[in-house]
């Protein structure tokens, strides 16, 4: 990743590696929020402006009946007024050490 790429969340605060965020996602045939962490900032080759970047996340899966778990595979989120950038306080522990035990 060049460090001049840069992605800036739905309030404008910018984000970098390692972040933890909730972005929207699809749960079925519902809309749906998810815990994330950034991977990396990427060039976005699909739409270019006004979103030059992307980001690759690893989501956290959590369905009601189930306990939270790791996606099976990472993800690209393009646009930022679907991200938002969240305090590593207010992230509940369990969700916390489901991402830091991510190897990709």
């Amino acid at each position: 990743m060049s460090e001049s790429l840069t992605f800036s969340d739905k309030l404008g605060k910018s984000l970098k590696v390692g972040d933890t965020v909730i972005y929207a996602c699809s749960l079925g045939r519902s809309p749906g929020l998810r815990w994330g962490r950034v991977l990396e900032i990427v060039p976005n080759n699909d739409y270019g402006p006004p979103h030059p970047t992307k980001l690759k996340v690893i989501g956290i899966e959590e369905w009601s009946h189930l306990p939270p778990r790791l996606q099976s595979r990472v993800g690209y989120l393009q646009f930022p007024s679907r991200v938002l950038l969240q305090d590593p306080k207010d992230v509940p522990k369990e969700i916390s050490e489901l991402l830091d035990s991510f190897v990709g």
